[in-house]
């Protein structure tokens, strides 16, 4: 690999949209799919482990360390503001699912230019943020404490400037139900990807060997 030397992190202070947005998102739902195949979860997808060359527009997914297999209980890792709702209820059983939620709020992030969720250490308060955004409407109930709920607010109200395409598959990224997320080898198999590659030399930008 390369030397990169930044992480991702410095991106989250101006909006990234359009075609760059597109090829980063590409490569790291991709990196989660060919980690998912193997049987393994990241378990820490955050932008501290997320390396990023500005000169190429190339990502890679960093620090193996808390990476465990699917489905394995084992104490949570992630820091809550990349928490799915089901991890912030408590649950110590990390799926597939649990990374697909974290790169969805990261790349939410990415396309507004800032954080998504307050830093809430308090992983209660933090699913009463994530409530508030995701939520089904009615009641949730929360290791018997009952959450009343808005409808959920829609993505493409969240983050306009996002490529609709894009803003579709977030939205489904960062559904309440984890059965309800689709899987990265679903995602990276979608037809929003086809010719990207083709779109960012056409605009002078910088993409990656291995993206379409």
């Amino acid at each position: 690999m390369e030397s990169v030397p930044q992480t991702i992190k410095p991106l989250l202070q101006t909006p990234v949209t359009g075609i760059r947005l597109l090829i980063i998102s590409y490569q790291l739902f991709s990196a989660l799919a060919h980690l998912h195949c193997q049987g393994t979860v990241h378990r820490d997808v955050k932008p501290d482990n997320i390396l990023f060359n500005k000169d190429t527009n190339a990502v890679y997914l960093t620090d193996f360390g808390h990476a465990t297999h699917a489905g394995r209980a084992s104490p949570v890792q992630l820091i809550p503001r990349y928490r799915a709702p089901e991890l912030l209820a408590g649950s110590t059983r990390y799926t597939a699912a649990a990374d697909i939620w974290a790169v969805g709020v990261l790349l939410v992030e990415l396309c507004r230019g800032g954080y998504l969720f307050p830093d809430c250490p308090d992983p209660a308060l933090q699913l009463l943020n994530v409530a508030a955004l995701f939520a089904p409407s009615g009641k949730l109930v929360v290791n018997d404490t009952v959450i009343p709920c808005l409808p959920a607010i829609a993505i493409e109200d969240l983050i306009p400037d996002c490529p609709v395409a894009l803003a579709r598959i977030l939205g489904r990224c960062l559904k309440w139900h984890e059965r309800s997320r689709p899987t990265a080898a679903e995602i990276i198999k979608m037809p929003s990807w086809k010719g990207l590659k083709a779109m960012a030399l056409a605009q002078a930008m910088p993409c990656p060997r291995w993206v379409p």
